[in-house]
């Protein structure tokens, strides 16, 4: 892991003050809207794969503005969408009350300790938001507590080692730097800024693996997605059609081994061990 939020008062402030961008990446022409809305057909797929009933209640954690629970909703399942900012919350209620999803409901509330009873769901979806918290594992143990014996959940990290990383100069010198040097590196001044304070967290696939396991989760599939985006001190070396015609080239090679670990985002679907409910 690189850095993490520091401090919950800024982590809610930066997605309160950014709510917009989270909703306008899914309308995104480029690599970013590429990926977000494979990423979303994935989870949708693995969720209802599942065959739960109708009245089964899906979970999705850190819902941002909604639009992969509507997606959700829209199957005939019941979903409660959480998340910790309230403009983000707010976001999310307006989509699913214009879209008239009546077995939708969105409530705010921090991920690290859920308002929820032990195996209250049949399913969840955790997209992304791990990557922000300030204690990862336990917010990897409430998902496994809230969800039923047998049920599945998707979640979504950052990469640590993804291709456009390994050629940048700045991510070697960053992971051998003193601390006063990552901060320079991160745009601080040699101590700690707000924006270093919810700076999201890359993990190690391997390492993130093992906290799974940690939390009674079992791993039953994996891959990385968001190729393309090759960076030199930060700037992208290809231009836009580039990154796009990579991308969709590695996304067809993705089950080969060195490109299965190289994506930007890591997607995995895992269960808790026990008889379905």
């Amino acid at each position: 892991m690189i850095t993490r939020c520091t401090k919950r008062s800024g982590r809610r402030s930066f997605f309160d003050e950014t709510a917009r961008h989270w909703e306008e990446q899914y309308d995104d022409k480029g690599l970013r809207g590429d990926v977000v809305l494979k990423r979303m057909d994935l989870s949708h797929s693995a969720i209802t794969a599942q065959g739960l009933p109708a009245e089964s209640i899906v979970l999705d954690l850190g819902c941002g503005p909604g639009i992969i629970a509507d997606r959700i909703a829209e199957s005939g399942l019941r979903v409660c969408a959480v998340d910790f900012s309230h403009m983000l919350a707010v976001r999310a209620r307006q989509r699913l009350v214009e879209r008239r999803r009546q077995g939708a409901y969105v409530i705010q509330a921090d991920a690290h300790d859920l308002p929820f009873r032990d195996g209250a769901f049949a399913g969840s979806l955790c997209i992304a938001l791990v990557s922000w918290v300030n204690d990862p594992q336990r917010v990897l143990a409430e998902v496994s507590r809230i969800l039923m014996p047998g049920a599945t959940a998707v979640l979504t990290v950052r990469n640590l080692f993804y291709c456009g990383s390994l050629t940048d100069p700045l991510f070697w010198l960053g992971l051998i730097a003193p601390e006063g040097v990552k901060a320079r590196l991160r745009g601080g001044k040699g101590r700690s800024t707000p924006s270093d304070e919810v700076m999201p967290m890359l993990f190690r696939i391997g390492r993130f693996n093992r906290m799974l396991r940690r939390a009674g989760l079992r791993v039953m599939d994996w891959r990385t997605l968001q190729y393309g985006d090759f960076r030199v001190f930060r700037r992208s070396v290809l231009p836009r059609r580039w990154q796009l015609a990579t991308n969709r080239l590695c996304e067809r090679l993705w089950r080969w081994p060195v490109i299965r670990r190289l994506g930007w985002t890591y997607y995995v679907e895992v269960a808790k061990p026990g008889p379905a409910g």
